[in-house]
């Protein structure tokens, strides 16, 4: 026999010591199944250069020429083989790509260390380096027999320049304007600079004058010694300066002189007007009243979002107006042809325009004219200064002849007291009514209303003026105004329940009305009734308020009315008691008393704690009460002091069924409860 000691795993060749066990015999022969064989060592070692499962087999004879073997088997195990590409996909980045190839043969699981402190098990993969650097990669292979093998590789990183820049604006509202830049890059060691496509610059922070406004594309670019650079592009807006400018319209005028601007600022957001005038402005075109003569410097101040100003300046000339005024008499409007005299009243004018209305003119100071036809007239009168500035007085001049006032009317002239006699003119040429009413009472108006308080006959009397020629008319009515007596209307009730019907009932009237000789009554749904004191089935379905009327009539068909409300509100509800006192003195605490109304059906019971009824009740009076009450005994013997359980059952007149007791710490009704008997 023999053993065998493997002397390395997991790589090939693969080496391996055998023990010879053999006795007895002098010759050996080694078979180590992979094609060698030996005969001339008894403890031989070999090697095996391919991976498998070998028999060994060791034959040994004696000098008698006596033979044995011994067969032996071992397992040379795989060993991987590690091997992988490293491509890089980009330079002059970070992150930095490389791809990994994984070319490894005969193993089932990888790891790569990357040399930056990150592993993955991914076979092939992309992978980004964040920092430039020298990095050693390993693969790390390994079979099912748990062999393993690696491959190393370098890469490189390069540095890329990190650029950027900030930069300030030196001066503010001017142009052109300067800026200074500030590099702020780093890993780099050249720049270039372009400035829009105005110019370039390779220092290292320089400064640059924009001459005109508009957004600019400024860009750095930076370099570094590896050929790696990076840039950065900020857009600079160079902002226009506002320019202040406006127009007149007009800039000589006559007070009260409206002067229109013209605002043709540029680059402007915010308007500030000073009028000159003590008055200012913040509009963009608009205009200003001026109401004195005088000369004005306006000012207009322009701003926009940055706060940069800019202003500008005009001057306007306001010359004095003068004033037409006038006054005129004339001879008597009632009769043509009318003379009229007028008198200039104008002040700062130096000649005068006169239009009389009737086809005549005038330049006179004082002038007069003559109208024969009535009519109204537009007067006018236009005064002039020497600026050339006028004031135009326009007024209606009214002839009246012939406009003489017709008075008639027309009334009502039968009425019944209390009732409102209306009055309305018919009168022509009247401007002006007063009316006679003939009970010492007066009024003024084309229609007027009277309400007459005492009966009888009254004449009326209507006086028309006409107030712009002085001149009037009388009328007296055609007939007497006749004012008729009326009722008095006047009742009183008395209303009964029904015991049965909810809202249902008899109302008995009693007519008090004075000096009427026939009646309507009237229900709330329409029906009337002609009997002087009538008795009413009433039945309502709903809680409300509802109106009778009563209509009084005399001979004359004069009418007054009376009303009443019948409030119908319906009452329903049970109460039941939860504790009574024995003994006690009052007898609403002595005794068990349910209380309630507008029930049809009602039955309580009370149980001991045994469940057996000790006193029950189902008694109602007409208005639907309970009239029952237990006095805390059962069969003649006053029960013991304890806790009995009620319960009730009850409809209500409406048709609807009580809905029980509520519990407020239950937030819930039950038709069953406790009484407390106290003793």
């Amino acid at each position: 026999g023999f053993s065998i000691t493997q002397l390395d795993t997991c790589v090939l060749p693969a080496n391996f010591d055998f023990t010879n066990l053999s006795s007895g015999a002098v010759n050996y022969t080694w078979n180590f199944g992979d094609g060698s064989n030996q005969t001339s060592q008894t403890n031989p070692s070999h090697a095996y250069t391919i991976d498998g499962t070998y028999d060994v087999k060791l034959h040994v004879s004696n000098t008698y020429g006596c033979e044995d073997s011994v067969i032996n088997s071992i397992s040379v195990s795989p060993v991987p083989d590690a091997s992988f590409d490293a491509i890089q996909l980009d330079t002059c980045v970070l992150p930095a790509s490389f791809s990994f190839n994984n070319n490894s043969n005969g193993a089932l699981a990888y790891t790569w260390d990357f040399g930056d402190g990150s592993t993955s098990n991914i076979p092939t993969l992309t992978y980004n380096y964040t920092a430039p650097g020298t990095y050693n990669v390993k693969l790390y292979s390994m079979n099912t027999f748990g062999c393993t093998d690696s491959a190393n590789a370098t890469v490189s990183v390069l540095p890329v320049p990190q650029v950027s820049y900030t930069y300030t604006k030196y001066d503010s509202c001017i142009l052109p304007s300067n800026y200074g830049f500030t590099n702020t890059s780093s890993g780099a060691t050249s720049y270039l600079w372009s400035f829009g496509q105005l110019a370039n610059s390779i220092q290292s922070n320089p400064t640059f004058t924009f001459t005109n406004d508009g957004i600019y594309d400024v860009k750095l670019v930076g370099l570094n010694s590896y050929g790696c650079k990076d840039s950065m592009i900020s857009y600079i807006n160079v902002l226009p300066i506002p320019d202040a400018n406006f127009s007149l319209d007009q800039a000589v005028g006559c007070e009260p002189f409206s002067a229109v601007f013209l605002n043709t600022s540029q680059n402007t957001n915010y308007y500030n007007w000073d009028f000159g005038d003590g008055n200012t402005g913040s509009f963009f075109n608009g205009f200003h009243s001026y109401t004195n003569a005088g000369s004005y410097t306006i000012k207009l101040v322009v701003e926009d979002l940055n706060g940069c100003l800019d202003s500008t300046y005009s001057n306007v000339t306001v010359n004095p107006s003068p004033t037409a005024d006038l006054s005129y008499v004339t001879s008597s409007p009632c009769y043509l042809p009318i003379d009229a005299f007028f008198t200039n009243e104008s002040t700062g004018a130096i000649s005068f325009e006169w239009s009389f209305g009737n086809g005549q003119t005038s330049t006179l100071t004082h002038p007069n004219t003559v109208y024969d036809t009535i009519g109204v007239y537009n007067l006018q009168l236009i005064a002039n200064n020497s600026y050339n500035c006028t004031d135009t007085l326009n007024e209606p001049f009214n002839v009246f002849f012939n406009q003489v006032p017709d008075a008639s009317f027309t009334f009502d002239d039968t009425i019944c007291l209390r009732d409102t006699s209306l009055f309305n003119s018919t009168a022509l040429y009247a401007d002006s009514i007063i009316w006679d009413l003939g009970n010492g009472l007066q009024r003024n108006g084309d229609s007027i209303a009277m309400v007459y308080d005492t009966p009888g006959q009254y004449t009326i009397t209507m006086y028309a003026y006409n107030t712009g020629s002085g001149c009037s008319d009388t009328a007296v009515g055609n007939s007497t105004m006749v004012v008729l007596p009326s009722p008095i209307a006047d009742f009183d009730y008395n209303r009964e329940f029904s015991s049965t019907i909810p809202r249902a009932g008899t109302i008995e009237f009693t007519n008090n009305s004075v000096g009427a000789t026939f009646y309507s009554w009237v229900e709330p749904n329409g029906t009337q009734y002609n009997n002087p004191n009538p008795t009413i089935l009433y039945n309502f379905p709903d809680d409300g308020t509802y109106t009778y009327m009563l209509f009084a009539y005399n001979d004359e068909l004069c009418v007054d009315s009376a009303s009443m409300q019948l409030v119908v509100n319906y009452r329903k509800g049970l109460f039941v008691p939860n504790a009574m006192y024995i003994g006690h003195a009052d007898f609403e605490v002595s005794h068990f008393i349910p209380k309630g109304s507008g029930m049809e059906t009602y039955h309580i019971e009370i149980f001991d704690t045994f469940g057996n009824v000790i006193w029950e009740s189902d008694a109602l009076d007409d208005e639907g009460r309970p009239t029952g009450a237990w006095d805390g005994k059962f069969r003649g013997i006053t029960v013991e002091q304890d806790v009995y359980i009620w319960k009730v059952e009850a409809t209500f007149k409406d048709e609807t069924g009580w809905e029980g007791k509520y519990y407020q710490d239950e937030d819930i009704m039950r038709k069953t409860g406790t009484v407390t008997v106290i003793r």
